[in-house]
């Protein structure tokens, strides 16, 4: 017969303890940040000090541990550390998080110190490296932080650079996160990049999960943040937000959760230009089950994939009804109602619910077909080779290699995972090839996470090492590039 465990804790005790813990938090992030300062009715409000949330929670454990002794609340805390050590959470991820962030951090700190801005930069008056958030103020993190500040401004006499081209989701996270650190925007982008990141790792092992072990699992988790062009998840910019979004709405929709599915795929739609036609593989997804009864055996790894196939552990397809099958295709649309809810915006500020698409050309971006990418980097570095195409056009190099990374791994990823995951990367490496050349191509190849399910599910372990180390020194250059405002953006 078990041995009865001790009994739980009155209820006045955990409620005791939880309001220790939260204004311990409180009190530590004011301490860190300053904390927010804001107008109620005119009225300045500020809470600028931790001062006296700590010494409340400290109060309250007094209170606590004189009324009450057994189990003390920091017993229950390395309680619940011990139960979460061994997970693949506080294992694996983690620690590669931790790695890589503070990495590319403290790189692009040494690069700005040492290497300096580079000639000619287009920084701004006064850039410098006076705190984090100078740090941060990189090419497009400035125009996040204008529409956090002031909101979208359009001038229809303006035919340069205008905000109204940048989606609104990661500026609004920006403004309400700067609300609790006094205004201090550029801090608050990084706070929601590396959280929204810290999310997607934990998003896409879980995905993983679906039809690779443990192990490989956890290899495209680390294939993911020491990708190259993984820098953009510790930067001011839309990578992170995007990908949570994107691995989230697969995710959940594969698992039949809509609502949490259509949250993701909203957000998705709000955060980026190119978000709504994440909906087109998720459509795939949300057809999925009527398109295995309906297709032979022979050709059912479509869409699923040959790893589906080959897992253990297969998820199991449960018979959907049509009215299920509705509201799963409804759910697939999410990015698409999306990008139109900022267009209903855009109609009401400037008379036409498409003009962030214009306001591209500003950047170069203009449809040129497969005819302009024939004839730009990618011919060039076809024709003369590496390495004079790096000496000739050294970004536009970089770029190229992640295109041509990209475009290489479309079919592997198909065959090994499905018409879904094949068409998320070929949509968004084709079509922004179309339609501006290499541009960007580098941090936009970031977010396609079915590249490094492969990788993980393909790599030997014994390879790992070093693809990794080549992915480290490319992450470091690109670092140094970003951050002493080269061309790379």
């Amino acid at each position: 017969m078990r041995p009865a465990g001790p009994s739980p804790l009155p209820l006045w005790v955990r409620l005791l303890d939880a309001a220790t813990t939260v204004l311990a938090g409180l009190g530590l992030l004011l301490e860190v940040t300053g904390g927010p300062r804001f107008t109620i009715v005119g009225l300045p409000v500020s809470m600028a000090s931790g001062t006296r949330p700590l010494l409340f929670a400290a109060g309250l454990a007094l209170v606590r541990h004189l009324l009450f002794r057994r189990d003390p609340l920091h017993r229950r805390l390395l309680r619940a550390y011990d139960r979460r050590r061994q997970t693949t959470f506080t294992k694996t991820i983690v620690p590669v998080f931790l790695t890589t962030r503070i990495a590319v951090l403290l790189v692009g700190y040494l690069a700005v110190r040492t290497i300096g801005f580079a000639p000619g930069a287009l920084a701004p008056s006064g850039a410098s490296l006076d705190g984090l958030g100078q740090l941060m103020l990189r090419w497009d993190a400035g125009w996040y932080y204008q529409i956090a500040d002031v909101g979208y401004r359009f001038d229809p006499a303006e035919p340069s650079q205008q905000n109204i081209a940048f989606f609104p989701a990661y500026p609004l996270l920006m403004r309400y996160v700067g609300y609790l650190l006094g205004h201090r925007l550029l801090v608050a982008g990084l706070i929601v990049s590396l959280g929204a990141f810290l999310g997607a790792m934990v998003y896409l092992f879980r995905l993983a999960r679906q039809s690779l072990d443990e192990d490989h699992a956890s290899a495209a988790v680390i294939f993911l943040a020491c990708y190259p062009f993984a820098i953009f998840y510790g930067a001011v910019y839309t990578e992170s937000v995007f990908l949570l979004g994107t691995v989230g709405a697969f995710y959940h929709l594969s698992r039949g959760e809509h609502v949490r599915a259509s949250a993701w795929g909203l957000l998705v739609g709000l955060t980026r230009p190119n978000g709504f036609f994440v909906s087109v593989p998720l459509l795939v997804v949300a057809a999925r089950p009527v398109l295995i009864a309906h297709t032979r055996a022979s050709w059912r790894w479509l869409w699923g994939g040959r790893q589906a196939e080959a897992s253990a552990d297969p998820p199991a397809e449960r018979p959907v009804s049509s009215r299920d099958t509705l509201v799963r295709l409804a759910v697939a649309l999410m990015p698409i109602i999306g990008m139109l809810i900022f267009g209903a915006y855009l109609y009401h500020l400037t008379g036409d619910p498409f003009i962030w698409r214009r306001a591209h050309t500003a950047w170069g971006r203009t449809y040129q077909g497969l005819s302009g990418v024939a004839s730009g980097a990618f011919r060039y570095l076809i024709e003369f080779g590496l390495l004079s195409s790096a000496r000739a056009m050294p970004f536009e190099t970089l770029n190229s290699l992640a295109a041509t990374f990209a475009l290489a791994l479309i079919w592997p990823v198909t065959r090994r995972f499905g018409l879904a995951y094949g068409l998320l990367v070929t949509i968004n490496t084709a079509v922004p090839l179309m339609a501006g050349g290499v541009l960007s191509m580098g941090r936009l190849t970031a977010v396609l996470f079915p590249m490094f399910l492969w990788l993980g599910a393909a790599i030997p372990a014994r390879h790992r090492p070093a693809w990794l180390f080549v992915f480290g020194l490319g992450q470091a250059l690109v670092a140094v590039l970003f951050f002493t405002w080269r061309q790379v953006f």
